[in-house]
């Protein structure tokens, strides 16, 4: 073997030992500071929650909805709460959802309509108005609108109402 294949090689055992002696020295110790933290369990309150999913227009019945722990932080005040309304699920039993209510999203009076109130009430977006025609089976749109489909209306009258306010407009 030539003498500088041999100088290269004895280089290279030489590096590759010191690399591991100082690789293995180790030298002191790094001192770990091992902190420990305590979990405390957050209070929790009983909320009012929807078991499956509540349609718009669907009544409530207790088999829709039901209790579920809550940590107290995060109860906002327009959920139905075992604290305030002890016998929610029985006070609930009949009302109607103006909106989709998810399973397990909170009960929220706003999202509800009590029977009292009328179903038209639950129904009917805000700013929107309700007129009441007499329907027969010939007239009728025999099961092909349902709720939340948009339809349009169109007046077939004899009389053509004039309104200064609104000119070109029928």
């Amino acid at each position: 073997m030539k003498p500088a294949r041999i100088l290269l090689l004895s280089v290279a055992i030489v590096t590759g030992g010191l690399a591991a002696f100082l690789a293995t020295r180790g030298g002191d110790p790094v001192t770990q500071v091992v902190q420990t933290t305590q979990v405390v369990e957050e209070a929790k309150l009983q909320v009012l929650i929807a078991s499956v999913t509540i349609g718009v227009g669907q009544r409530l019945t207790s088999s829709l909805v039901s209790w579920q722990d809550w940590p107290e932080g995060a109860v906002r005040p327009e959920y139905i709460t075992s604290e305030i309304i002890p016998d929610a699920i029985e006070q609930m039993e009949g009302t109607v959802a103006r909106f989709e209510i998810f399973a397990g999203e909170p009960i929220r009076e706003t999202k509800l309509v009590r029977s009292d109130q009328g179903y038209l009430s639950a129904v009917i977006q805000p700013g929107m108005r309700a007129v009441s025609v007499s329907v027969t089976a010939e007239s009728g749109a025999g099961g092909y609108i349902v709720p939340n489909d948009r339809v349009g209306s169109h007046w077939s009258g004899s009389r053509w109402f004039r309104n200064p306010n609104h000119i070109g407009q029928h």
